[in-house]
C-alpha cells in the first residue's frame, strides 16, 4: 500500500433551518448508497458500494457484513479519540461489535 499524506478535504452544509432527518438524508441517498465518496478509492476501486472498499477514521473498523443479517465491527488501533471525561485513556473501550439485523418482517 503506498503511503503518503490525506488531502485536506472539507465538505460545509449550511441549512437554514437544522432538521436531523433532513441531514441524515442528505448524507445517505436512497437505497443506502452513499453520497458522498472518497475520489481516491473511487479512482481505485470504482465501486465502492462494496463493502471491502470501506473508508473511515471512526473508532471501529468493518471486518465482516453480511447484508440484511449482520455487521461485524473491530477496534480501529489507530482512531484519534480519547474520552473527554478521562483524557489519558484511548478510544474506543470494546475491542468488537457485532450488529444483527432483525427485519420486522422477516421474508
Amino acid at each position: 500500500m503506498n503511503s503518503r499524506p490525506i488531502k485536506n478535504l472539507t465538505v460545509v452544509f449550511k441549512w437554514r433551518t437544522p432538521n436531523p432527518d433532513f441531514i441524515m438524508e442528505t448524507l445517505h441517498s436512497v437505497g443506502g448508497a452513499q453520497c458522498l465518496e472518497n475520489p481516491d478509492a473511487v479512482k481505485k476501486w470504482g465501486d465502492v458500494s462494496d463493502w471491502h472498499h470501506a473508508i473511515g477514521t471512526g473508532p471501529f473498523i468493518l471486518k465482516d457484513f453480511v447484508s440484511n443479517r449482520s455487521a461485524a465491527l473491530v477496534k480501529n488501533p489507530n482512531y484519534w479519540g480519547y474520552d473527554e471525561r478521562y483524557p489519558q485513556n484511548k478510544l474506543p473501550y470494546v475491542d468488537r461489535v457485532k450488529y444483527l439485523i432483525i427485519p420486522d418482517n422477516p421474508q
